[in-house]
């Protein structure tokens, strides 16, 4: 009976694990399947570039600005979540603090 706690708490955390792996697995495939042609991506070493052909298990990218085209496995590229060089959208909270207007300290002349 006193080994009861110690039980449920390592089948609790093997659930949560199990719970968890699945998870990841599932967004790794959304990730994988989001891979069309067209599509700007990062490699895993850093490089950006866009897909010009999909294939079954790998995926070929054209580096820009010299058009090299570099064949990489799927699982080494991610889409960009956003443009290169475009700042994030400013928070709700930042807008209006932009928005209030400065006061000015008056000036000594």
């Amino acid at each position: 009976m006193q080994y009861l706690p110690i039980i449920l708490v390592f089948a609790l955390m093997i659930g949560m694990s199990f719970f968890s792996q699945r998870k990841q697995k599932k967004q790794l495939q959304e990730r994988l399947d989001s891979l069309r042609v067209g599509v700007t991506v990062r490699t895993a070493g850093g490089f950006v570039g866009t897909i010009a052909a999909v294939m079954e298990d790998s995926v070929i990218v054209e580096l820009n600005p010299d058009k090299v085209r570099v064949e990489l496995l799927k699982g080494a590229v991610a889409p960009l979540e956003q443009p290169l060089n475009q700042p994030e959208e400013a928070l709700p909270e930042e807008e209006a603090a932009e928005e209030a207007p400065a006061q000015e300290e008056p000036t000594e002349e």
